[in-house]
């Protein structure tokens, strides 16, 4: 039993199939002068031994009797923890208070827990002082940001304001933990 013939598909049944290629918009010749074809997934094997080593030196440098008890690690968790819980609230609330007085209210806050740190006599203190302390670092960085975004008009100043905001945190852990070496 034939079946009636559609107008629709008369139209289409001497065209050539149309590849998925051509149906994402590219034609042929774009295809062919895209340059060499390159699998995504092939092993790069100077990265995977960079990948490796770096797993395993974590490891090796875990098990190294450094001294240092596991629960110190709180002194630097706690200042992490509290920054990022408090960067959007203190981001709306500068936005809502003027974010040159937020950001000031920031360098004070943390100026103050920074010093009643310096004096903690255990770990447990010392932890609190440093989570307050982060409080003060959440009032400050997206306030700065945001100052930075108010102050330098979209342009190159702009770009290398955000640029150099943004390469200060990797040069002050390095610098810090250097400049704390040689004065310990």
């Amino acid at each position: 039993m034939d079946m009636p013939e559609n107008p629709e598909s008369k139209s289409h049944h001497n065209a050539l199939p149309v590849s998925r290629i051509e149906k994402d918009g590219l034609s042929k010749s774009q295809i062919n002068t895209a340059g060499p074809k390159i699998d995504g997934n092939a092993p790069n094997n100077v990265r995977e031994t960079l990948f490796m080593i770096a797993i395993t030196l974590t490891q090796l440098v875990q098990m190294i009797p450094l001294g240092a008890d596991v629960q110190s690690v709180w002194i630097v968790a706690s200042y992490a923890l509290t920054q990022g819980a408090f960067v959007l609230i203190d981001g709306r609330l500068g936005a809502v208070y003027v974010h040159k007085n937020i950001f000031s209210i920031g360098c004070i806050w943390w100026v103050v827990w920074a010093l009643c740190g310096g004096f903690a006599d255990n770990l447990v203190s010392m932890c609190f002082m440093r989570g307050l302390c982060g409080v003060g670092g959440g009032l400050m960085i997206p306030n700065i940001v945001a100052l930075l975004g108010i102050t330098f008009p979209p342009g190159r100043k702009r770009n290398l304001g955000f640029a150099l905001f943004g390469a200060m945190a990797p040069v002050g852990a390095a610098g810090g933990s250097l400049v704390s070496a040689v004065i310990v």
